[in-house]
């Protein structure tokens, strides 16, 4: 099974220290533990700084490609900081929830 986290810093792991101790990686071993006999892939595409369609723009390179079972996408908080109209944003976020 292949999830991909797509996002900002946190989901790079900038604050962890590395992408190892991210969330993503912890979630991987998380559902390793508890599905043994599965294995888990995380890919982590996480970009500090880029908005909500920054992101969805990387969508088919970075998440459709690797025809993942679960995605999560972490988004918001740059298009706040710069002042993303509301409208736009749920717009990026629409498009990336029908892919």
């Amino acid at each position: 099974m292949t999830m991909v986290a797509i996002g900002g810093a946190s989901t790079a792991g900038a604050a962890a220290g590395s992408p190892d101790f991210a969330y993503p990686a912890r979630l991987r071993d998380a559902l390793a533990a508890l599905f043994p006999g599965v294995e888990i892939r995380a890919v982590n595409k996480g970009v500090p700084r880029q908005s909500a369609q920054q992101q969805l723009d990387r969508f088919p390179s970075d998440v459709l490609a690797e025809d993942p079972v679960l995605v999560i996408w972490e988004t918001g908080t740059v298009d706040a900081v710069h002042d993303i109209q509301i409208d736009d944003f749920a717009g990026s976020l629409q498009r990336g929830i029908d892919e």
